[in-house]
């Protein structure tokens, strides 16, 4: 179940741990993005180069693809449960 959401999440050290086989893919990407990897309940946020969020959901998947077909080619960034970064391409 994804739900849309904005803002921060409860974390912890492991939580983090579980989050070490956070994986995005293809890289770089044209339509679809795929996450694998999560474990529990995650908020993903993907941010621009200034940091301008452009897409945010919660979701309990431990894979998941996300449309971003809608973003402008560029880098951007996914953030997991605000603790652990990765750069894609957006292209």
């Amino acid at each position: 179940m994804n739900i849309p959401l904005i803002g921060k999440s409860n974390t912890n050290a492991s939580h983090f741990e579980t989050l070490k086989n956070f994986v995005i893919f293809p890289n770089p990407a044209s339509n679809k993005l795929e996450i694998d990897g999560l474990i529990g309940s995650n908020v993903l946020i993907i941010t621009n180069l200034i940091g301008e969020v452009e897409f945010s959901l919660v979701t309990e998947e431990e894979k998941i693809e996300i449309d971003i077909s809608k973003l402008k080619p560029g880098v951007y960034f996914i953030k997991a449960n605000e603790i652990l970064f990765k750069k894609f391409v957006k292209i």
